[in-house]
């Protein structure tokens, strides 16, 4: 067995150049062997060390892309992907950014991967950065219901001119404009409320438009968010909505919490204590583990390149499934 190595066997064993070999011995992450007598023409390093240091390099070359490197892979912003990471509540594990730096990076699992690759391609498809629904110009909102003459109920909608009116029948549709100058109009509830700020990413609805949930879901949003409050577009048929998370007070009828919930594609809502809650799809719980216990799960988890918490929630899926087939 090789005592030491020299300067090009530990570069090939780091599978680094012969300068980044001289950058590691400056950097005191090898220190080369003495050699008073002059007996070796080149530099060595001790084979404990060299095998140590290639030992840290390939942990750290194993571990998973960083945040910028995902980012580039999948053509998008980090930001776009830090702020994925946020919505979905992922917990990424830091780790050394290279051999040469103490710094820390974050490190994705290919499973985290797969998520942030499935959720930001699906918010490049569908999600609206703008609330087409609405027109600001002129204070309206597509699919708005208004009264005409205090008693029928019609909806603002288009027509084959992209014109914004009331289809009283099948053949008579009338401008909005007309309308308003040919009878009395007036909406059948207020469609604006105050703008969320500070909120914790967004909840996405997606309704085919020709469902009967289409209205149902429609008015529920208006009532209690307010066009202030949700981005909207007609996508490949369907109404895609996603709604700023957080709290909003509204006495609005929860009978179409069960209709927006059946077209939820991602978040949740709830509705207590007189407020609609939208949030995160995730709800956080506390798993205590007794500290002898600690470095079981840490290795274990260290083997299946993931973190404690996400290996804990595997073992409680797994759990979940086996009491389920169980009942």
């Amino acid at each position: 067995m090789k005592a030491s190595y020299s300067i090009k066997e530990t570069a090939d064993l780091l599978n680094v150049s012969i300068a980044s070999v001289y950058s590691y011995e400056r950097n005191g992450l090898l220190k080369r062997e003495e050699d008073p007598h002059h007996l070796k023409s080149t530099m060595t390093f001790s084979r404990e060390e060299v095998e140590a240091l290639v030992k840290e390099k390939k942990e750290i070359d194993k571990a998973g892309p960083s945040i910028s490197e995902f980012a580039k892979k999948i053509g998008v912003y980090a930001a776009k992907v830090k702020e994925a990471i946020k919505e979905l509540d992922m917990d990424v594990e830091m780790v050394r950014s290279s051999v040469k730096s103490n710094n820390k990076r974050y490190s994705l699992t290919p499973e985290q991967e797969r998520q942030l690759t499935e959720y930001l391609s699906r918010q490049r498809t569908t999600r609206a950065k703008r609330n087409h629904l609405y027109y600001p110009g002129m204070d309206l909102a597509l699919y708005q219901p208004f009264l005409i003459a205090g008693e029928r109920q019609v909806r603002l909608t288009l027509n084959e001119k992209k014109e914004t009116g009331f289809q009283l029948d099948s053949e008579n549709f009338i401008s909005y404009v007309n309308a308003v100058q040919n009878y009395d109009l007036e909406p059948v509830y207020d469609i604006h409320k105050e703008k969320q700020y500070n909120h914790q990413g967004f909840s996405d609805i997606i309704v085919p438009t020709g469902r009967k949930a289409f209205y149902a879901i429609i008015d529920a949003i208006y009532n209690v968010c307010g066009v202030e409050n949700f981005n909207a577009d007609i996508h490949q048929g369907s109404l895609v909505i996603s709604v700023r998370n957080g709290t909003y007070i509204s006495d609005y009828p929860t009978d179409s919490l069960k209709v927006i919930k059946e077209y939820l594609e991602i978040g949740d809502i709830e509705v207590r204590d007189g407020a609609w809650h939208f949030r995160l799809t995730k709800k956080t719980m506390q798993i205590q583990v007794d500290a002898e216990d600690m470095p079981i799960f840490t290795a274990e988890a260290e083997r299946q390149r993931t973190s404690v918490k996400e290996l804990l929630e595997k073992y409680l899926k797994e759990t979940a499934k086996e009491l389920s087939n169980r009942n």
